[in-house]
């Protein structure tokens, strides 16, 4: 299993962080979008894509990270929303 961090953003007024994290097996490539409240505590975890190892797609649809309002957003390279994690969204 090869897992990293890919991306991390964080909004200051929110008290909050979001990392974009990629896990890679030979059989599954999964991106999971992680919350993370101060002081170091997930408030989320949600997968974000899960597809078979390709490096080409994955690489294209998941550009970036942004706040906006009260939701967080996953871009592709284009600046399109790929994803997108409503912050007022019960925790769990």
């Amino acid at each position: 299993v090869n897992k990293w961090l890919f991306k991390k953003k964080t909004n200051k007024a929110l008290h909050m962080r979001a990392e974009l994290w990629f896990e890679m097996t030979m059989e599954r490539f999964v991106a999971t979008l992680r919350l993370v409240a101060k002081p170091g505590r997930i408030e989320s975890e949600t997968t974000v894509l899960e597809t078979k190892p390709d490096e080409l797609h994955y690489h294209y649809k998941l550009r970036d990270l942004v706040f906006d309002g009260i939701n967080i957003r996953v871009l592709d390279e284009f600046g399109k929303i790929t994803f997108s994690f409503d912050l007022t969204q019960p925790k769990g």
